[in-house]
């Protein structure tokens, strides 16, 4: 039976996403006025990230160090957020990608879901000789993407007519 631990009362939790670090004791909740870092143990709001409203948090994940905690937005824009000095950084790096287990990795490569204004769809893939994100594959426009999510070595299209697309990436990395 599950039992009720407390629940944070804020006004401004008109929540969208939360993540909870692996030792359960961060809970990371988007809202429409930022991303609120939540101690688990002591029921206290530690602090919260201005971002803009249009961000539109897809996903969080912490970091395993439990000191970053990385969001992408829905059209693939990554922030991270330093967790001891409290900064925002735009984007993340690609030792932070590695870590991440919702990223992909693509013969040893971070990819993941991005949408451009137009609202297409497409995974753009972190290579260390460029400075930004590369795409490496454009879903065509005919399929009606509404949803997704990747793991490891698979990527989850959820789709408006239903469908439901698996795509499962090579799994031996570059040396």
């Amino acid at each position: 039976m599950l039992s009720l631990i407390h629940t944070f009362t804020e006004s401004s939790y008109d929540t969208s996403t939360v993540s909870i670090a692996e030792n359960n004791a961060l809970i990371a909740v988007a809202h429409r006025d930022g991303v609120s870092l939540l101690d688990a143990e002591n029921h206290r709001t530690i602090t919260t990230f201005n971002i803009p409203r249009d961000y539109g948090v897809h996903t969080m994940t912490f970091i395993p160090d439990k000191l970053q905690l990385v969001a992408q937005s829905k059209d693939g824009v990554f922030k991270s957020f330093n967790l001891i000095n409290k900064h925002i950084m735009e984007g993340a790096t690609l030792e932070h990608f590695i870590q991440l287990p919702n990223i992909s990795l693509w013969r040893g490569v971070p990819i993941w879901h991005c949408m451009d204004k137009a609202r297409q769809h497409y995974f753009s893939a972190s290579f260390s000789q460029h400075e930004s994100p590369v795409p490496v594959l454009w879903i065509p426009s005919h399929i009606p993407v509404v949803a997704w999510t990747q793991g490891s070595s698979m990527i989850a299209l959820g789709c408006r007519d239903g469908r439901v697309i698996l795509l499962r990436l090579p799994n031996s990395h570059v040396a």
